[in-house]
């Protein structure tokens, strides 16, 4: 009987060890699980303003596109006036 209160003894404290190893086992996939949910919550953040820069930065650059449209046709009517003038003067009519 001796030998069997020795194995019961061993055995708890062997389920205390394993208890032990299972809470901080439990508790170390807790922090990760939370840690990684932190992470995951910061790239959508990040992915959300790196959405809103690009929908600004396409916004700007259809303002830059529609203003040098609007350059290029006010240079050209520049450009015409101009060949007009030099017309009407080799023709001396200025």
């Amino acid at each position: 009987m001796g030998g069997s209160a020795g194995d019961l003894s061993d055995q708890q404290n062997r389920l205390r060890v394993l208890e032990d190893e299972l809470q901080q086992t439990r508790t170390r996939s807790f922090k990760e699980s939370t840690k990684h949910k932190h992470q995951a919550a910061s790239l959508a953040e990040t992915m959300r303003k790196l959405q809103n820069q690009l929908e600004q930065t396409r916004a700007l650059l259809e303002t830059v596109q529609q203003q040098r449209e609007g350059l290029k046709d006010s240079n050209q009517e520049l450009r015409n006036e101009l060949d007009m003038l030099y017309k009407q003067k080799a023709n001396g009519r200025l």
